[in-house]
């Protein structure tokens, strides 16, 4: 392990809700087209059951939660733009994330199919791949490298940090989880808060890795 020790998680923490504080109304903005598409999708869902019309509410329960998905995605990458150009409007801001969205889309299905595979064959290989590749998004977006380039370099740059790094994503996980349990303001926070804070979290994470590797 390098001699400098990582980013505190109290600071990471820190760093992490200012940038939030700073850029709220874009952060905002962007997390209110998912938040309605939820919205909808809650209301169908819970009325399902509905006698003679239970079809019609099904379907468009599932159609509105698949459309729930791709736009949250879709926003996520946006949270990633946000923070390497901050200074953007919320149009080029989306205009940027949607040119970059295939191949964000290509990085993310290699980290999720690698990082899947592992979980079904064994717990423990499937934790450690998750956090060695948990930055390569990161590192795509901030340094161009795409497809297995990314997962490679995600690698290198956690290397030697594998445990200060698990720890400080197991603990905002844990944060996320407990929040999550709250049935409807957990989704609601989920939305506004903690996807876009988790995102900068991460991002700090990657930053003082990049920078103690440099």
């Amino acid at each position: 392990m390098d001699n400098k020790k990582l980013i505190p998680i109290g600071i990471l923490f820190k760093k992490s809700y200012e940038f939030y504080k700073i850029n709220f109304y874009k952060i905002l903005l962007l997390a209110l087209i998912p938040f309605a598409i939820f919205s909808i999708y809650s209301f169908l869902d819970a009325n399902d059951p509905m006698a003679g019309i239970s079809n019609f509410f099904a379907v468009y329960s599932m159609i509105f939660f698949l459309l729930y998905l791709i736009v949250t995605f879709l926003t996520r990458v946006n949270f990633f733009y946000l923070i390497k150009n901050p200074t953007l409007d919320i149009k080029s801001l989306m205009s940027v994330s949607w040119k970059n969205i295939a191949s964000f889309a290509r990085v993310s299905f290699l980290v999720g199919i690698i990082c899947v595979g592992w979980f079904v064959l064994l717990v423990i290989p499937g934790i450690i791949f998750t956090v060695w590749f948990s930055l390569s998004l990161y590192v795509f977006v901030f340094e161009g490298k795409g497809g297995m380039s990314a997962l490679y370099r995600s690698k290198d740059l956690v290397s030697g940090y594998w445990w200060p790094v698990f720890l400080r994503m197991l603990i905002f996980g844990i944060i996320s989880s407990i929040i999550g349990w709250f049935p409807v303001i957990g989704s609601v926070v989920g939305i506004f808060f903690l996807i876009p804070v988790g995102v900068i979290y991460s991002y700090y994470i990657y930053d003082d890795l990049r920078m103690i590797k440099a």
